[in-house]
């Protein structure tokens, strides 16, 4: 695709299992093409990890339930976990194609992401970790960010697993402040404000 459109280097934005296959881009042989990387609360590094079976059972509701069933399951759970406030007929749309999908793809994609392993000490591009503070994949995102050698960190606050639908204009301000100023952390701020030594100083 950035060959198709004439693109030498770029900066690499994915959210959930577009930020892993992000993470694969950048320990590739095409990591120099990368200027920047952002991981949209990612897939973990370790993979996905699900003892208690939730994918199945999550599968079994999808094929039992009725539309209307099916639909008050998924608001009651947004409800719980994501502040968002869809009008009637965008959440109406949002179902049907959550329904539309096969069964075969959504268990490829679990399965690719149980089998998904990187090593982010690895990854050496500068890169965004952006996380969601309601996204139960919160722990892996902190876990992986402080792995990441050059990378700086954005959490929202009362935000869930969809950034980019809950948070559009914030992660867009995010991912501009980051493309103009690249990667932020405490080290970096006191270069900035460092002060020069003295003249007959031996440091």
């Amino acid at each position: 695709m950035a060959n198709a459109a004439g693109l030498d280097r770029f900066v690499y934005v994915g959210h959930s299992m577009g930020g892993g296959v992000g993470l694969h881009l950048a320990l590739s042989r095409h990591a120099a093409r990368l200027l920047r990387l952002v991981l949209v609360t990612p897939i973990p590094c370790r993979g996905v990890y699900d003892p208690a079976n939730t994918h199945a059972a999550e599968i079994e509701r999808r094929a039992r339930f009725s539309f209307a069933e099916w639909s008050a399951y998924r608001r009651s759970v947004h409800a719980r976990t994501e502040y968002i406030d869809m009008a009637p007929e965008e959440w109406a749309t949002a179902i049907l194609l959550d329904r539309s999908v096969s069964r075969a793809y959504y268990d490829g994609s679990w399965q690719s992401m149980c089998e998904f392993r990187v090593d982010p000490a690895q990854v050496a591009v500068p890169t965004l970790m952006v996380a969601g503070a309601c996204d139960n994949l919160l722990g892996n995102n902190l876990h992986d960010f402080k792995a990441l050698p050059n990378a700086t960190l954005h959490v929202f606050s009362r935000v869930a697993h969809g950034v980019p639908r809950e948070a559009p204009a914030g992660l867009a301000d995010a991912i501009d402040d980051f493309v103009r100023h690249g990667v932020q952390t405490w080290q970096t701020v006191l270069r900035h404000a460092a002060l020069p030594a003295p003249k007959d100083s031996k440091l």
